[in-house]
């Protein structure tokens, strides 16, 4: 019966765990490509106000 429950543990622990690397990795991706599209955007901004 505890092995059971042990294993049981285990396995949810390593679901979440799964859940958890997986929405950070979104995050850090998300974050990223948020900075490096800004980062883009004010070197446009900056190219077309010195253009002008």
């Amino acid at each position: 019966m505890f092995s059971t429950g042990l294993a049981f543990v285990i396995m949810w622990a390593g679901a979440l765990g799964i859940v958890l690397s997986t929405l950070v990795v979104s995050l850090v991706l998300c974050s990223s490509i948020l900075l490096l599209s800004l980062s883009c955007s004010c070197l446009l901004g900056k190219l077309v106000i010195s253009r002008v």
